[in-house]
């Protein structure tokens, strides 16, 4: 679906030029305006998001790289450690105490 770049070139509708809807080859009452394209007539845009067959995409698509799977959840661990660890006031995440529940009725 390719599109003339307006916004470019400042392309406007013109309410006084209008052209009659045909429906099934017949003319209607209806009717619509004209939108008058100024500018490079084939400076156009590749309209993606109207497109639904994938095959027209596939040659766009950038090569995904594979993730390392150890070093995404050592990365995301690092991650979660850090995040937890700043948000507990200064206590120390290596601490078995800080990871254990209390019990009731019990100090510490």
């Amino acid at each position: 679906n390719l599109q003339h770049r307006c916004q470019v070139h400042n392309c406007k509708d013109f309410a006084s030029d209008i052209e009659f809807v045909y429906e099934e080859r017949t003319k209607t009452s209806k009717a619509k305006t004209v939108i008058r394209h100024v500018g490079d007539p084939d400076d156009l845009i590749l309209n993606t998001a109207r497109m639904h067959d994938a095959k027209h995409m596939q040659g766009l698509r950038v090569p995904v790289q594979p993730l390392d799977m150890n070093l995404a959840i050592l990365e995301g661990a690092a991650r979660e450690i850090r995040m937890c660890s700043d948000t507990t006031s200064g206590a120390s995440m290596t601490s078995t105490a800080a990871h254990r529940p209390r019990r009731r009725g019990t100090r510490g």
